[in-house]
């Protein structure tokens, strides 16, 4: 009984071998469609078993077509080319040699099986599975969707990409290894696929109009024409450095994670999860709006930094500059060095941690600015308007080369050993400064064109000018003041009232062992 199965199933693999054929394109129908049997030799469509050779000619493929293997475009005197309007599945190898050319040009096409293309692809729409290599020119750049199911598109030549990529089912991978041209792509991912990712860290891209990518993705020379914008839905990793140009936007949103550094003056938007930026010599804008951007590298320059919602993080051992910080609403969080040329407190910002050396500092917000680090400022200081909460390690300190001013309402108030406010250089104030619980010290001079009062803290300075009408008082506070200069002041320190005529000099009003419990100069 056995031997009779052995012997039935060697009769089936006769059967099958005999039915496969090498089938040759001849065209000699004259319609050039590919299920026409005459236009092949021998007279037959090839099907499933049938390997396939179309040396030269144009070949329409309406309906489905399944062959074995396919050869195409391997004479030098004519091209071969092929256009797939329905499905076209290679069970084994599809070869299109360099004078080859396939065409997908439909919705409907589809292209599956291990091919290797050194002419040709033009993809305008469908879809591709499998494994496709495309070593020459590929031409991706209609409007309509193309699709990448299950499997692999690799462009190692040179190539161009337009319009709606979606990638689908399991582990679809678009892999650029070559040099590509992206006009308005908006890369998706359909729904239940897994795996998905865009990889061109061995390759080069050039965007040249506004692009939008939502699947996870590898980035290698990445380059922005001008205009050119591109959007990051989702999670991106850049090789090599990103060179923005300055009218093109770089914008993340929504859960994406980004790791890149960035070249150019253009514009970088973060307000997504979370962004981390490599060592940086960027001289345009970084808006960070998001949950969290991480400067790290042994340097990082930027242009313009804007630390809003979310936070800002300078790692330790990074030296970080910027011609303009401004932090409204978000925290700037410093564990290295940070100097920049303009400082900005807007809204309810905050700042902790190490040093920040500022030469220009502008305060201006209705609200509470917290300060729970240093701030070292050496040309000026412009308070427009400020509520500042000073935490433990909150400090402010106005150089001895510094002409600063106060033109609104400013207030300090806090925890109690808090360094506080000082002082070194020259400072106009031209509105109200109250300060509770923060020392306001320093051996700088004030001009007074409106009142200064601290309660519970200390007040020193080296000289104070005070205008008709205004005052210097404290309560529960100490004073230290070389001199205060007026036309005429009258001072009271606790129950001692006295008059001085042009100036009061070497006040000493120690805070041991006890502070007084109020003193006033007033002119």
């Amino acid at each position: 009984m056995k031997f009779f199965l052995a012997v039935a199933a060697l009769v089936a693999i006769a059967s099958t071998l005999s039915s496969a054929m090498s089938i040759t394109w001849t065209g000699y129908a004259g319609n050039n469609q590919f299920n026409t049997a005459n236009n092949w030799y021998p007279n037959s469509v090839p099907g499933p078993n049938d390997d396939v050779t179309i040396h030269n000619g144009t070949v329409q493929c309406p309906q489905a077509v399944s062959i074995n293997s396919l050869l195409m475009g391997d004479t030098l005197d004519a091209k071969a080319k092929v256009t797939a309007y329905n499905t076209f599945n290679v069970f084994q190898q599809l070869n299109c040699l360099q004078n080859g050319e396939f065409i997908l040009p439909a919705g409907s096409s589809a292209l599956s099986g291990t091919v290797s293309i050194s002419g040709k692809l033009v993809f305008s729409s469908g879809s591709v599975s499998g494994s496709v290599t495309v070593s020459g020119d590929a031409d991706l750049s209609g409007a309509a969707a193309k699709t990448i199911s299950s499997g692999q598109l690799l462009l190692s030549g040179s190539s161009k990409i337009g319009g709606v990529i979606s990638l689908a089912g399991t582990q679809p991978n678009l892999v650029i290894t070559g040099i590509s041209k992206w006009t308005g792509v908006e890369a998706l991912v359909a729904p239940q696929t897994t795996g998905a990712l865009f990889d061109t860290t061995k390759g080069s891209v050039e965007l040249i109009s506004d692009t939008s990518l939502q699947a996870n993705g590898k980035f290698g020379t990445l380059s922005l024409d001008a205009g050119a914008n591109l959007t990051l839905l989702s999670n991106v990793s850049f090789s090599n450095a990103l060179h923005i140009h300055n009218t093109s936007w770089v914008t993340t949103v929504g859960t994406a994670v980004t790791s890149i550094s960035i070249r150019g003056n253009g514009n970088f938007v973060s307000s997504s999860a979370s962004t981390t930026f490599g060592a940086q010599s960027f001289d345009g804008m970084i808006a960070c709006v998001g949950v969290s951007c991480v400067f790290g590298g042994a340097t990082s320059t930027v242009g313009n930094l804007v630390v809003g919602t979310g936070s800002v993080t300078v790692t330790q051992g990074t030296a970080f500059s910027a011609s303009l910080i401004s932090i409204q609403n978000g925290l700037f969080a410093v564990s290295g060095s940070v100097s920049v040329g303009q400082l900005n407190f807007l809204k309810a910002g905050q700042l902790q941690g190490t040093t920040v050396k500022a030469k220009h500092l502008y305060v201006m917000t209705a609200e509470t600015f917290t300060l729970n680090g240093g701030v070292a400022v050496s040309d000026s200081a412009n308070i427009a308007l400020a509520t500042i909460n000073f935490g433990g390690m909150g400090m402010l300190s106005l150089g001895p080369n510094s002409v600063s001013q106060i033109g609104g309402a400013f207030t300090l108030n806090g925890a109690g050993n808090a360094a506080g406010f000082s002082n070194n250089g020259k400072i106009t104030v031209s509105g109200p400064v109250a300060s509770t619980n923060i020392n306001i010290v320093g051996t700088g001079d004030w001009k007074l064109q409106s009142s200064l009062a601290v309660e519970s803290a200390e007040l020193s300075a080296n000289t104070i000018h005070l205008s008709a009408g205004q005052s210097v008082q404290g309560s529960n506070s100490c004073v230290s003041i070389k001199t205060i200069a007026a036309g005429t002041i009258k001072a009271k320190i606790d129950a001692i009232s006295f008059q001085c005529s042009g100036a009061c000099t070497n006040i000493n009003a120690g805070c041991s062992p006890m502070p007084t419990d109020s003193f006033t100069f007033s002119a």
